[in-house]
C-alpha cells in the first residue's frame, strides 16, 4: 500500500504517506513495549506502547512516538511526532468494533538536494543546502476512524469504516534551482 506522496521520501513518519505500515492491534493480554535509539547529528527517537484489557468486552492499544535530527547540513534538521490510540468493543466473537484516533506532527528536513552540471554534483557545492534559509514544511494530521466486523453466519461477514480525515499543511520552500557557472561557490 502506497499512500501520499511524501511516501517516498519520508517512509512512515506521518499518517498520510506511509509504504505498507501494519498497525499493531489492541489485545486481551497486558503488555507494554519502550523503544530509545540514538544516532549521530542529534538524531534521537522515543517511543512507548501498551495494550490490554478495560473490562469483559473492551480492550485498547496506545502508542506514542517521537524523533527529531539536526541533520547533516543547514536546514537538514527535522523532528515529528506521532499518537495512536484504539479501543476494540468485542460484545460476542462475531461482532467487533474498532475505534481509532490518531495525531501526527511531523517537521521535515528543509534539503531539496544540490544543483548538478549535466547530471553530476558539483563537488563545491555537495554540503550546501540551497532552500530559503526562512523555509518552512509542517504538517499536522488527526484521524478519527470507526471500523466495524459482524460475522453474520459462516458464509457471510460484514465489514465498513468510517473514516474523518484532517490535515493542515504549510510550506514555503525554493522549488527549483539551477547552477549558475559565473558564480562562485560558496
Amino acid at each position: 500500500m502506497l499512500r501520499g506522496p511524501a511516501s517516498l521520501m519520508y517512509g512512515s513518519g506521518t499518517m498520510g504517506a506511509t509504504i505498507k505500515a501494519v498497525r499493531k492491534q489492541p489485545s486481551r493480554e497486558r503488555s507494554y513495549e519502550a523503544m530509545v535509539s540514538g544516532g549521530s547529528d542529534s538524531t534521537g527517537r522515543i517511543g512507548i506502547g501498551a495494550t490490554g484489557p478495560l473490562g469483559d468486552i473492551v480492550s485498547y492499544r496506545l502508542d506514542v512516538y517521537g524523533q527529531r535530527s539536526d541533520g547533516e547540513r543547514a536546514l537538514d534538521n527535522s523532528s515529528s511526532g506521532k499518537f495512536m490510540g484504539t479501543l476494540r468493543i468485542e460484545p460476542s466473537r462475531d461482532l467487533q468494533i474498532d475505534l481509532s484516533a490518531d495525531h501526527s506532527l511531523q517537521k521535515p528536513t528543509r534539503y531539496w538536494g544540490t544543483p548538478s552540471v549535466n547530471g553530476h554534483v558539483v563537488e563545491a557545492l555537495r554540503g550546501e543546502n540551497y532552500n530559503a534559509s526562512d523555509s518552512i514544511i509542517r504538517y499536522e494530521e488527526d484521524r478519527l476512524k470507526a471500523k466495524l466486523r459482524w460475522r453474520a453466519n459462516d458464509v457471510v461477514t460484514v465489514r465498513d469504516e468510517l473514516i474523518h480525515f484532517k490535515t493542515d499543511r504549510r510550506w514555503r520552500n525554493i522549488e527549483a534551482h539551477a547552477y549558475n557557472p559565473g558564480q562562485p561557490a560558496r
